[in-house]
């Protein structure tokens, strides 16, 4: 409800349209239920959820976190309306219950044409104390209220003259939206108790015609205003003071625009070549020269000059080169800075800051750490299981921009600054690789290689007895054998030894070992001085590769021996 004032008269509207600068006042409420004299309560519609339920009654929105019973029309509670026909302001409170519905009939009753609702409940409240009216609800304290009040003070004479205007003069053009108008009572001084009308419109007749761009009641002969509204600049408009009072003259209207400076604009469009789209955008570069570039311009003037401020890490600001299109070369930076550029117009006022920039100078390349299996260093020759490439880069300023590899005939890849391989196949293998970071810092290039060996040797083969001793035949005469064998193969790393075991069967016998390595002759004669004591042996065997892979353990000869001669028999005794 938009509520205007004028001498000796306030008019009331509940119209929705209208621009606030004609209000002299604005009271909240709601909805609306009365329009034109016809009943309307259309909701609710309820949408959102939780505290931030909302609900649409009459085409307004309204907080809604739980169902109230004013939502609903024929919903009874304590209820406060305000209605009018445009000229009467009708004010009605209810001591008990009662529904939207049969408050519209109240009101129409009364003459009202369209009427609202105001907040009900235990803030249903009345006081007229010159009728006696004390109506306080729950007796709570509300957040506000309309309050109607008369002004008994002596009714000034019939005709008050008008005061005489001082600032703006006439015709003057001002560039601040802060205005303060001035003006001298003159005659007006023994009538108008010092109270007047300040009104500006965009034509010189103040009572009719025109846009009205400020009406305010003044105690003084002067008022600061401020007229934001861009609608009213750079257009002729009217000022005028009149006495509040019934008689009151209008002083002579006077002519002045308001025609403020419009700051100029600036942007900041690169830096070295990099293009800058979004504020605190952050820019990493290696060198520690840079040129910055960006644009400027005044929509009602001229761009007189640019600077570029260094608001962290260089420090200071600096004069560019050009104004609508500018650069500056800024020499020596180092470490984390914050750049950004202003504007000047030549009537000295400043733009808003453009975008900045995060710059930040790193001329460190990164580092990248390679393991094997876990292991960084200590690698074997020969791997005898699958292989796990671990590759981890890092940059203690500017961060990694990319790790590129390339992993045996395959080409160069990049990912994000860390790589796991899994690496299964047996043979010859070898990575490359090296880290980028953001300021474009590229890392040495590196390599490793690695083999792999996952099958056994073929076992031992072909063993004989060297003094023609046969296998599993008892024998008397060679009580130390000597064993020969064919050559075992692997076909990756390559044979490292060969592992013999003779074990003398039955109860605690006997056990020799030997491994004799590949390079050696195959041959083996166990270390036994004396020779074997009379027994049965079996000999085993098994082969490794370089890479540490056995073949099974195998059975390759049964070497008996029986050096001892049998028992004399003894005669049985002759009997007598």
């Amino acid at each position: 409800m938009r509520i205007s004032h004028s001498p000796r008269r306030v008019n009331f509207d509940f119209g929705k349209n209208g621009s606030s600068d004609d209000r002299w006042n604005t009271i909240g409420g709601g909805p609306q239920f009365l329009f034109g004299g016809s009943f309307r309560w259309e909701g609710p519609v309820y949408y959102g959820s939780g505290p931030d339920q909302k609900v649409i009654i009459n085409g307004e929105h309204f907080d809604a976190p739980q169902q109230k019973p004013w939502h609903y029309a024929d919903q009874a509670y304590p209820s406060s309306v305000v209605g009018g026909d445009g000229s009467t302001l009708i004010l009605a409170t209810s001591r008990g219950n009662i529904s939207a519905r049969d408050m519209s009939s109240l009101m129409l009753d009364y003459g009202a044409r369209d009427a609202l609702k105001f907040d009900g409940g235990g803030s249903a409240q009345m006081y007229y104390p010159g009728k006696a009216v004390d109506i306080q609800g729950d007796g709570r304290r509300v957040a506000n209220a309309l309050l109607i009040y008369v002004n008994n003070s002596p009714k000034p004479p019939d005709g008050c003259p008008a005061p005489n205007l001082q600032e703006p003069t006439n015709a003057q053009s001002l560039t601040s939206t802060s205005i303060t108008f001035r003006w001298d009572a003159g005659n007006s001084a023994g009538c108008a108790n010092n109270k007047y009308v300040l009104r500006v419109k965009t034509t010189p007749t103040m009572d009719s015609g025109g846009e009205q761009v400020l009406n305010q009641s003044v105690t003084g002969t002067s008022a600061s205003v401020s007229i934001s509204d861009s609608r009213w600049y750079n257009r002729d408009l009217y000022w005028s003071v009149i006495p509040e009072v019934s008689g009151g003259q209008w002083a002579t209207p006077r002519l002045f625009r308001i025609s403020p400076n419009q700051p100029p604009q600036v942007s900041f469009t690169s830096a070295n070549g990099q293009t800058i789209s979004s504020n605190d955008q952050p820019v990493w570069g290696n060198t520690r020269d840079w040129t910055f570039v960006g644009t400027a311009s005044d929509s009602d003037g001229s761009v007189d000059h640019v600077q570029v401020v260094c608001s962290s890490g260089c420090g200071g600001e600096q004069r560019a080169n050009g104004t609508t299109n500018w650069n500056y070369l800024w020499s020596g930076l180092q470490g984390l800075n914050t750049i950004y550029a202003l504007a000047y117009d030549n009537k000295g006022a400043a733009s808003a800051a453009s975008n900045r920039i995060r710059l930040g100078v790193d001329q460190t390349a990164p580092a990248t750490i390679i393991d094997l299996n876990g292991a960084r260093t200590g690698w074997p020759q020969w791997f005898n299981v699958p292989v796990r490439i671990s590759l981890s880069a890092s940059d203690d300023f500017s961060g990694i921009a990319e790790l590129r590899y390339a992993f045996d005939s395959s080409g160069w890849q990049a990912s994000s600054g860390s790589l796991i391989k899994d690496v299964p196949d047996e043979g010859s293998h070898s990575i490359q690789y090296y880290a980028v970071d953001r300021a474009g810092n590229t890392e040495t290039g590196y390599s490793a290689s690695f083999k792999i060996d996952r099958t056994a040797p073929t076992p031992i083969a072909g063993i004989t007895e060297s003094h023609g001793v046969t296998s599993g035949v008892w024998q008397n005469t060679q009580g130390l054998p000597t064993f020969t064998w064919a050559t075992s193969t692997d076909a990756l790393s390559g044979v490292f030894s060969y592992q013999l075991r003779l074990e003398e069967q039955g109860g605690a016998g006997e056990v020799i070992e030997a491994e004799i390595p590949a390079s050696q002759q195959r041959t083996w004669t166990p270390n036994k001085p004396g020779g074997l004591r009379t027994g049965d042996y079996h000999l085993r065997g098994r082969v490794s590769d370089q890479a540490g892979n056995w073949s099974a353990w195998a059975d390759l000869f049964t070497f008996r021996y029986d050096k001892t001669a049998p028992e004399t028999p003894v005669p049985s005794p002759t009997p007598p």
